[in-house]
C-alpha cells in the first residue's frame, strides 16, 4: 500500500514528452466535432426540404385521388338511373310477355 505522505501519481496522462500540448489535440477534436455539426444541420435542411416536397407531392396524389372517388360516385349515381329505368323497362316487357303466353295457353285449352 503506498504512503499517505506521497501524492499518487495521475491515473492516465495525456501530455507525454514527443506529444503536442493538450490543447492543441483539443483544438483539433473540436474542429471535426464542428464539421460534423456543420454537416449535421445541412443534412437536416436537406431532409426538412425533402419531407415539405413529399408532403406537397402526397397532398396533390390525395386530391387526385378524391377527385377521381368524386367523379366515379357521379358515374355510379348515372348508371344507377339508367339501371331503373332499365328494370322497369324490362319487367314490363316479362309481364306482357307472361300475360300473352297465359292467353295462348287458354285460347289453346279452349278455355275461352
Amino acid at each position: 500500500m503506498p504512503d499517505q505522505s506521497e501524492p499518487l501519481p495521475p491515473k492516465s496522462s495525456l501530455r507525454q514528452e514527443d506529444e503536442k500540448p493538450y490543447v492543441e489535440h483539443m483544438e483539433a477534436r473540436l474542429a471535426v466535432l464542428e464539421q460534423i455539426a456543420k454537416d449535421t444541420k445541412e443534412a437536416l435542411v436537406e431532409i426538412r426540404q425533402d419531407g415539405r416536397e413529399m408532403r406537397q407531392e402526397f397532398r396533390r396524389e390525395f386530391d387526385n385521388i378524391r377527385k377521381d372517388f368524386e367523379n366515379a360516385r357521379k358515374d355510379f349515381e348515372s348508371v344507377r338511373k339508367d339501371a331503373r329505368g332499365d328494370f322497369r323497362l324490362l319487367f314490363g316487357a316479362i309481364i306482357t310477355v307472361a300475360l300473352g303466353l297465359a292467353g295462348l295457353m287458354a285460347r289453346g285449352f279452349h278455355w275461352f
